[in-house]
């Protein structure tokens, strides 16, 4: 086993954790860090196939919670927007998709942080648009969570209700933007091993993850995790911008 694999192993434990406690945050944990360790589509792969393996862990308690109808208005959007990722992944050069992913995590941590809200959260379009932001996300870069955290969060569901919904609006747009990029040939089995090596540890962390949101406040997890994103998305945009200057 490869210093690299057991480095990734460790990413994808601590992924896990975090989308065990809050029912997101694999991508935006991992992702920055995978980026230093595979290629852009490599990392996309990972984390569309180890959401969807890993995501029943989540669902086991909230599935009766889950926002069907905003769901619905997602999708559309979402579906459009995993088409235009893989445009994006073919055609970027992978240095700026890093820079890209990194400043989308440090964006996304401050706008929590700040605790920004969106005026118009509860028009017919607010979902539409960031389902559509969303699913370019998640085949460009793995990350699909951003758009509609912020979407869930300013519309002040319950933690169940968000746990819940994010998931399973997670297992769709995942395993549509994952058979788009298998079927158009960026994604073939050489990425698809390195999910598979990785699932154990994502899995595994899921399950700590469960076992901790017992023993940690709503204030603290929140705390943890804007320093992890942080501090993940200044190491991607420093590792982008030493590629993109080298």
């Amino acid at each position: 086993m490869t210093t690299t694999l057991l480095i990734a192993m460790a990413i994808a434990l601590m992924g896990g954790i975090v989308s065990g406690l809050a029912g997101f945050g694999f991508g935006l944990v991992t992702v920055p860090l995978l980026l230093m360790l595979f290629p852009p589509a490599t990392v996309t792969t990972v984390g569309s196939s180890l959401t969807i393996a890993s995501g029943w862990i989540v669902l086991l308690s909230t599935w009766r919670t889950v926002q069907v109808r905003t769901l619905g208005a997602l999708i559309p959007g979402a579906t459009i927007g995993v088409f235009l990722g893989t445009i994006v992944l073919r055609t970027v050069e992978p240095a700026i998709i890093k820079l890209i992913a990194g400043i989308v995590v440090i964006l996304f941590a401050l706008s929590v942080l700040r605790g920004w809200r969106i005026n118009a959260v509860h028009h017919p379009l607010a979902a539409p648009i960031a389902g559509l932001a969303s699913g370019t996300l998640s085949t460009s870069t793995g990350m699909s969570g951003p758009p509609v955290v912020l979407l869930f969060t300013t519309r002040q569901y319950d933690m169940q209700q968000f746990r819940g919904s994010i998931t399973a609006y997670f297992y769709y747009v995942n395993a549509v933007g994952l058979a788009l990029l298998i079927a158009s040939g960026i994604v073939g089995r050489e990425q698809l091993e390195i999910a598979i090596r990785l699932l154990p540890a994502a899995i595994i962390g899921g399950f700590i993850g469960r076992r901790i949101l017992h023993y940690v406040s709503q204030a603290q997890f929140r705390k943890i995790t804007l320093i992890m994103l942080l501090a993940t998305g200044t190491t991607g945009i420093v590792a982008a911008l030493q590629a993109l200057l080298g």
